[in-house]
């Protein structure tokens, strides 16, 4: 440490004395020292007791020893290490030796965390030897290292180490006493020196302690919170005591509360199902033994009620050194829902595939009842369908029913009450009957069920995906049983499963059906329908299409390419459409067909994908019909529409119709542009039409109008208008006017034409027709003229717009013009320009680059011819510029064509029909190795040994007929070799003869890595398969995600044409569950709730599959989001089966409205081309396929009865397939119609041609239903026939019952409960139950009528009218007004309902008095209970404060103890010296008075240094029977002095039986003593000390009140600390040990010291004793008290 100028010194401003004093005051002041000293270890004892703060502590602690040592300034720091055991010093006071406002700012900053590891400064070697070190002159020390600049010098230096059991605790660094430090001063300081080495190590354990702790706090509380939080029960096994701990939730698990199963092994063994137990333990064995990472089992255990859950066991063994496992952990999960529901959708896709694989209904459904009831003990379940009319149920499945049960029970009606099931099916509601012999549903069945043993039954209704009954699911039991909530789970989902099996089933069967519907369809459809391969191949066509290909049999074109029946020109864009279809999309075109006869003919097809079942697309359907008269008319028309078009839009003329009745002017479209107007900027009105026309041409053509209309003349006008951008136009207007009978304008059309050329040209002739002769004899392409004398430059509208520009741009200027012309070719036209200048020509022609207004370059011809004067001055240059880029562009690509093919890679030759080589370029000799010569003398035939001389004719002639060729053969080349090629053959014929164009590529190395690739394909497929799932990255700072080839497999994605990112993925998901997904991806990242969802997502082919997406987040330490990673797969199999239902719904409509679309539009369009000649046709087809799609049944009946067509609903209706019913009668289905009645209903029938009948038909399932039948009769080829249209009259019938059903429901539920219900219209109450009116104190049919107000208390009226406007459905409460005016709390429910035709509010309302007054009571009850906790909290506080209390009173007595010993030895020879000097002075000497002081003095230390040994006791004193009435006349003759001079009164009363304490009798009394005192201490003269003794609730009270000015709030919580008192006067007296020590001597009587004061009125000090003592209490009591004293909290 270096010193500083002076001023920066610190002014230390307090008293030092001199520790060495010279002459007679050396003991004094020694003496004085010691008593300083001892102040300093006393009032650190204290602040350390008193939990003082650190920086408190230790920073009077420094200012002690600073004072001490008359020191300028230090520090005092703790001794730690790191982890390497390196000590540093952790500053914890410091003084503050600022000397500039850096330093300032450092000190404020480090004031309590500075640490000092380096140990080359001085105080480093009192740490690094343990020892003090002393240094008087650091200047010249070697150990010293200098200070920083500024530092305040320093003169001497003290390191003295603070020590504890041999172990440096602390150090302190003391600088600048003057005249330096000593050995002395170090022995001085070793009394404090050891108190701060304790102090230290007390600080350090109290530190290491709280921490430990908060720790132990912490972890207690996260491990409790976790078990009360988690799902999972938590387990630990004690391998060596078999002992178990099972957490609380493990046993609810089971059904126990925490009290019923005991924490040993067996517990858990015992409750394993037997099935489960030698598989568990052999696990568990195993993973004992094996010491595996992870123990993970399933396995069930028996609950408390015989039932068996499964149960999901994880758990972690921990082994000794020797090997053998000591202690294992774990959880166990419940997963009994998960394995119901795993075997649920076990059962779900095994009934599927039953239904699948053409398995009867009725054995699916009894499939479906066994593995239902293997869920749950004695369960016998059916299933019974619901009847085509919905009035019966007949049993189909109950496998485990008697079977004459099942035969009682078939058939039976649907009723509210025909027991469970009839009342389900009548409801549509559950039926749950828990006991059947008393429910009223079974009344009249009961006997039934009860006679073959059953007692319970639940009943579930089946419904369709459209809310259809179909039927019931039903579960018996032969005792009576109430359901759980996972048994109603159950028979839902039962029911769910039995509601697929059902419609997959009808609809399977609907789809043989439909296509056998489609096989005839397609048989005698007039249109051309067929299916194509992918490849084109054919494979099927019907009749009228093979007529269309003029193909006599399938034979003739099936297995076969389409595309030579297509006519060349259309092949591309037929095979574009083809391959559209191949890809999912459905396609529409025209094109045309060339017959096998060579007849051609114009087709419009529309093409669709067909699928198979997993949604591959296998084949193409295409309906194609013949338009060739419709194009020929077509084409006429628009041959005759071009035709007038070109020669409107040559004349630049439009037409007009005017309407003079409604005001209406149509114009044909190119109105705008023969008048030079905008495109938009007219809408065709007259009005419209004025606004443009010039003001001076409006009054004429308003005349000419006038005068047609009029019939003066005929319409003719021209006029000037004026558009609002460009130049003004002419225009010429004719028109014809049409009239009425009465001669009346009704119309008038006309045409208009755009003279404005004309007008101009006109004008230009007049003004100067030499220029336009001599302009016309150069040419009209793109006229010009250089006024070379005005220095203009003219250019036509044809040169500006062979330019791009308008007719109104582009100046005179001739530079203007010269700018068009590319910069390179300026030059060439300033030569020609020169040479005319030069006379060196007359004119010229030459060619050079133009640049267009948009940039573009085109090449133009010029061409120019001089005019001069006579004398041969050039005035004018007049010439023509034409367009020549398309010819200077097919020059430069005939060239570039020659280059490409000279120097292309592949080989390209030229062959001649004799197969003679004619051209080959330089690949061809790099591929084959043979010269340009060689080739020229060779032929197809040397090169190509596929291609030998005779198949070479019949080759030429193909290629002649398909113009191009593809194909993979080999050539040979020079050396041998046969390599394989791609050669590419185009027929060209070429200035009258034919060549072959020949593009040939060498694809061995295709071939090679064809096959690598092959191979390599086929070892990723392997890999792939290993792995089921995909896995996904997302990097989400980056945006970047990794999806693996197995994840992108599974969307069907290939990795080169997709890149994953977040957009995309939410691309690919439905968008139904898109914002979802979003949601719940955002909702993980922000709140860190799981991320698990399943989702529909759309793969390749444009189907959606459902995916399990599981994925989890990485946070950094700030909380965001850095990364996600996840994994994917497939659960669709799992979901597929209720999926395939509504999907082969969707699929079947999507074919028939597809179909239905194409026919309708097949026939519309047939209508408007062919009407006349095809009407009979187009009738029979519209008839056709109106009996097809029909939603009434449709029959064609022979004479005899017998079917001989039914359409889809008839087949669907009656059950039957189509081919059942065509061998069938209507005998057969209709049951009022038996073969006797057949004849003469047909004769009736002949005679009427109509009938309308209502019959009954019979299903195939022996559904009976009713119908109506329309029956016409029909004459075909000579054949009589029944064209019957029925129609199911079940649906009326069943919704006219279903309205009379729901009033007799409505009625029964209302009456039947006892709650009220009600029904409203806006208020006015329409019908009442029976509860309402009981609860309103109303009789029957009193209330109809009434406002619902009426029922409610005034107190929520306004409550409920607002609820009302809201339309708030509730549950709300309200109170309700009883008749007799009382009032009710109430609960109310509204719904909307529909009743007899209109919607009103149903409202059901419920008294809820009881349930109010049982809540009231539970607030009541949980106030008390909070009320008893705490009291309870608040008594552990106080018991928990004594026993602090009493801990650090033992501290500061044992502290105490040791001082006090070492004081009283020299206090005794002080006394006995000073008896000696109080004999030998006289007390007549004038200092006598000092005696008596000193004498006072000296007792005084000496009941000081008593108390002092009271505060700490090993043993406690010995207790004596102690009798109150001697104590208290003890105590009144101790005090009547001190009292009688202070004017106080002191009154002591017994009020207590007990006249005796067996108590230590010194101790009561110095404590009453004390107590008496401090009360006189406190209380002014003339006031009153009371003494009361009592009992009390087995205590025994004695309290010291006095009329004191009280104790302040902030000063009592301290009063019994020691060394702490509030008489801080010079005439007070008093150290802080009284109430110290009182409380400590009550205490070891097993009491306590309360205290009540008031300011400004007093204090109460009570001693509560016990009025055993201690060693008479009962053991209990000893144990709670030395809990409550000794526990650590």
């Amino acid at each position: 440490m270096a010193g500083n100028t002076p001023k920066h010194r610190r002014v230390v401003r307090r008293v030092r004395g001199e520790l060495r004093p010279q002459g007679g005051k050396g003991a004094e002041a020694r003496a004085q020292a010691a008593q300083q000293l001892l102040l300093a270890i006393t009032r650190t004892q204290a602040l350390f007791i008193d939990e003082a703060q650190p920086a408190r502590l230790f920073g009077t602690l420094l200012e002690d020893l600073l004072t001490l040592t008359n020191s300028e300034y230090g520090f005092i720091g703790e001794v730690e290490r790191i982890a390497e055991g390196q000590p540093f010093l952790r500053i914890h006071a410091m003084t503050d030796i600022a000397w500039d406002e850096e330093t300032k700012a450092l000190m404020a900053q480090k004031a309590t965390t500075l640490e000092l590891s380096n140990l080359k400064p001085l105080f480093g070697h009192a740490m690094t030897t343990g020892q003090p070190v002393i240094v008087n002159d650091p200047v010249h020390d070697p150990r010293a290292v200098g200070l920083p600049p500024g530092y305040p010098p320093m003169h001497a230096f003290l390191g003295l180490p603070f020590l504890h059991g041999g172990v440096m605790t602390g150090m302190v660094g003391i600088a600048n006493r003057p005249g330096g430090y000593d050995e002395t001063l170090v022995a001085y300081l070793q009394p404090l020196l050891g108190t701060c080495g304790q102090l230290f190590e007390g600080f350090c354990n109290k530190r290491f302690r709280n921490e430990a702790e908060q720790a132990l706090r912490v972890s207690e509380d996260r491990f409790r919170v976790a078990m009360q939080g988690a799902n999972d029960g938590i387990w630990d096994w004690d391998l060596c005591t078999n002992q178990v701990y099972f957490s609380e939730r493990w046993k609810n698990m089971l059904g126990y509360e925490d009290h019923e199963i005991a924490d040993v092994y067996s517990e858990w063994e015992s409750r394993l199902h037997p099935d489960d137990h030698a598989r568990v333990l052999s696990g568990l064995t195993a993973y004992l033994q094996n010491r595996q990472d992870a123990y993970v089992m399933e396995f069930r255990l028996r609950k408390k009620d015989g039932t068996y859950c499964w149960i999901h066991a994880r758990g972690k063994a921990m082994w000794n050194v020797e090997g053998r496992p000591y202690r294992m952990a774990g959880a166990h999960t419940d997963i009994t829902e998960r394995k119901r529901e795993e075997a649920l959708q076990v059962a779900e896709k095994q009934t599927l595939e039953l239904v699948a694989n053409g398995t009867s209904l009725r054995e699916v459904l009894a499939f479906l009842c066994l593995a239902i009831e293997t869920h749950t003990a004695l369960m016998l379940s059916s299933v019974m369908l619901a009847t085509e009319d919905g009035s019966h149920l007949s049993a189909v499945a109950g496998p485990s029913l008697p079977d004459e049960y099942n035969q009682l029970i078939n058939c039976i009606s649907i009723g509210p009450t025909v027991g469970s099931c009839g009342s389900a099916a009548y409801f549509r509601q559950p039926a749950i009957v828990c006991d059947i012999a008393t429910d009223p549903r079974w009344k009249g069945y009961a006997d039934f069920a009860l006679a073959h043993g059953l007692k319970a039954c639940w009943s579930q209704p089946i419904l369709s995906s459209t809310g259809l009954l179909l039927g019931t699911f039903a579960t018996y039991f032969r005792e009576p049983m109430k359901p759980q909530q996972r048994d109603l789970r159950l028979m839902e989902r039962a029911s769910h499963i039995a509601a697929l099996a059902i419609e997959h089933a009808r609809t399977l069967e609907a789809l043989r059906e439909s296509e056998e519907r489609f096989r005839l369809m397609f048989m005698h459809e007039p249109e051309c329908v067929k299916t194509v391969a992918p490849d084109g191949m054919l494979l099927a066509m019907n009749p009228t299409g093979l007529r269309m290909v003029e193909a006599a049999s399938l034979e003739e074109v099936v297995g076969r390419s389409v595309m030579p029946l297509i006519h060349s020109d259309d092949r591309s864009v037929f095979w574009e459409a083809h391959c559209a279809a191949v890809n999912g999309s459905a396609s529409s075109l025209e094109f045309r067909v060339i017959g096998l006869k060579g007849q051609l003919r114009w087709m419009d097809t529309h093409s669709v994908p067909l699928r198979e079942a997993g949604g591959t697309i296998t084949a193409v359907l295409s309906v194609t019909r013949d338009i060739t008269e419709r194009k020929a008319l077509e084409r006429a028309s628009q041959d005759q529409a071009d035709r007038l078009r070109l020669a409107m839009d040559i004349a630049r003329l439009a037409t007009w119709d005017w309407n003079i009745l409604t005001n209406q002017v149509i114009w044909s479209e190119n109105c705008e542009a023969v008048k030079g107007l905008p495109r938009g900027s007219f809408d065709g009105t007259f009005e419209a039409y004025q606004r443009f026309v010039h003001p001076e041409d409006l009054s004429r053509l308003f005349a000419d109008i006038e005068g047609a209309l009029s019939g003066q003349q005929p319409y003719h006008t021209e006029h000037r208008i004026v558009p609002p951008i460009g130049e003004m136009q002419w225009i010429e207007g004719n028109g014809v006017v049409y009239r009425d009978e009465l001669g009346r304008p009704i119309r008038m059309v006309g045409t208009v034409r755009n003279i404005t050329e004309r007008k101009r040209i006109e004008q230009a002739m007049r003004v100067n027709e030499d220029r336009y002769a001599r302009a016309t004899a150069v040419g009209r392409v793109g006229v010009w003229e250089l006024d070379v004398r005005a220095g203009t430059y003219y250019g036509d509208r044809n040169l500006k717009a062979m330019f791009g520009y308008q007719p109104d741009e582009l100046s005179a200027d001739p530079f203007a013009w010269l700018n068009l012309v590319h910069p390179d070719d300026q030059s060439v036209a300033m030569d020609h320009w020169q040479q005319i200048v030069r006379r060196e020509a007359e004119d010229y022609n030459y060619e050079l680059r133009m640049i267009r207004k948009d940039g573009t370059v085109i090449w133009t011809n010029v061409r120019g011819q001089a005019v001069r004067t006579a004398d041969g001055q050039l005035t004018h240059l007049i010439g023509a510029t034409l367009d020549i880029t398309a010819r200077r562009q097919a020059e430069d690509n005939l060239l570039r064509t020659q280059f490409a093919m000279d120097h292309a890679v592949d080989a390209v030759y030229w062959i001649d029909p004799q197969a003679r080589v004619l051209y080959t370029n330089a690949a061809a000799s790099a591929m084959l190795g043979y010269t340009k010569e060689e080739f020229l003398r060779m032929t197809v035939h040397d090169l190509n040994p596929d291609f030998p001389a005779e198949v070479w004719p019949g080759w030429w002639e193909e290629l002649r007929e398909k113009k191009v060729m593809s194909l993979e053969t080999v050539h040979k080349t020079k050396d041998g070799r046969r390599i394989p090629i791609d050669i590419c053959v185009s027929f060209l014929a070429y200035g009258g003869q034919e060549f072959h164009c020949a593009y040939v590529r060498d694809i061995s190395e295709r071939k090679r890595v064809h096959e690598a690739l092959r191979a390599s394909q086929e070892r990723f497929e392997l890999a792939a398969k290993a792995s089921n799932d995909g896995i996904w990255d997302w990097n989400i700072l980056t945006g970047d995600q990794y999806w693996s080839d197995r994840h992108l497999e599974l969307f069907g994605l290939e990795r080169s044409s997709f890149i994953p990112t977040y957009d995309a993925w939410i691309a690919q998901v439905h968008p139904d569950d898109a914002d979802w997904v979003h949601q719940t991806t955002q909702r993980h990242l922000d709140t860190r709730e799981p991320y698990d969802i399943e989702v529909r997502v759309k793969i390749k082919d444009g189907s959606y599959r459902w995916f399990r997406d599981r994925g989890q987040a990485v946070w950094d330490a700030s909380g965001r989001p850095v990364r996600m990673v996840g994994s994917i797969t497939d659960v669709t199999q799992r979901r597929q089966a209720e999926e395939a239902i509504w999907k082969a719904h969707a699929e079947l409509e999507q074919r028939v409205t597809e179909r239905t679309k194409q026919l309708a539009a097949s026939n519309r369009a047939l209508e408007q081309e062919i009407l006349q000649r095809k009407q009979v046709e187009d009738r029979l087809q519209r008839t056709q396929y109106a009996v097809d799609h029909a939603a009434d049944q449709i029959f064609v009946i022979e004479s005899t009865g017998h079917l001989l067509d039914v359409n889809e609903s008839a087949c669907t209706r009656l059950g039957y397939t189509k081919e059942e019913l065509l061998t069938m009668s209507m005998m057969d289905i209709d049951l009022d119609f038996p073969s006797m009645r057949w004849d003469e209903m047909w004769d009736t029938l002949r005679c009427a041609g109509q009938l309308l009948i209502e019959t009954r038909h019979r299903s195939q399932s022996g559904e009976i239903y009713p119908v109506e039948v329309v029956a016409n009769y029909l004459e075909h080829n000579g054949q009589e026939l029944d064209y019957a249209i029925v129609r199911d009259l079940t649906e009326r019938r069943r919704s006219e019952a279903a309205i009379r059903e729901s009033e007799l429901r409505y009625k029964l539920v209302t009456e039947a409960t006892f709650d009220a219900i009600a029904l409203h219209d806006n208020g006015v109450l329409i019908e009442v139950n029976a509860g309402l009116e009981r609860m309103f104190g109303y009789q029957s049919g009193e209330l109809l009528g009434r406002s619902i107000l009426d029922l409610i208390a005034d107190e929520s009226r306004d409550h409920v009218v607002r609820n009302m406007g809201d339309g708030m459905i509730g549950p709300y409460e309200a109170l309700g007004r009883r008749k007799d005016g009382t009032t009710f709390a109430g609960e109310v429910v509204v719904r909307p309902y529909w009743f007899r035709g209109k919607q009103v509010r149903l409202v059901a309302g419920r008294d809820i008095t009881a349930r109010k007054q049982l809540e009231r009571a539970m607030a009541r009850h949980t106030e008390e209970l909070e009320r008893q906790v705490s009291e309870r909290t608040a008594e552990v506080a106080r018991l928990e404060s004594q026993r602090a209390q009493s801990e650090k009173l033992a501290a500061v007595g044992q502290l105490a103890a040791a001082v006090a010993h070492e004081i009283n030895n020299p206090i005794a020879g002080i006394r006995n010296a000073f008896t000696l000097v109080k004999q030998a002075v006289d007390q007549a000497h004038p200092h006598y008075e000092f005696v008596g002081m000193i004498d006072r003095e000296i007792s005084r230390v000496a009941d000081i240094v008593r108390n002092m040994y009271q505060l700490y006791r090993k043993q406690p004193s010995k207790t004596e029977p102690v009798d109150l009435r001697l104590l208290l006349d003890d105590l009144n003759a101790l005090f009547a002095k001190q009292l009688s001079q202070g004017d106080m009164t002191f009154v002591a009363t017994l009020q207590c039986s007990m006249t005796t304490l067996q108590v230590p009798r010194g101790d009561l009394l110095q404590v009453l003593m004390n107590l008496i005192q401090n009360a006189i201490d406190s209380s002014g003269q003339g006031r009153t000390i009371t003494l009361t003794v009592c009992e009390k609730e087995g205590t025994v009270n004695i309290s010291v009140s006095d009329e004191g000015g009280g104790i302040a709030p902030d000063v009592l919580p301290h009063i019994f600390d020691p060394f702490f008192t509030t008489k801080t006067e010079k005439y007070e007296k008093g150290m802080g040990l009284g109430l110290s020590v009182s409380q400590s001597l009550v205490m070891a009587m097993g009491g306590r010291i309360e205290v009540r004061t008031e300011l400004k009125t007093g204090s109460t000090f009570s001693v509560v004793l016990p009025q055993l003592p201690p060693g008479d209490r009962s053991t209990a009591q000893q144990h709670i008290m030395k809990e409550v004293v000794t526990h650590d909290y």
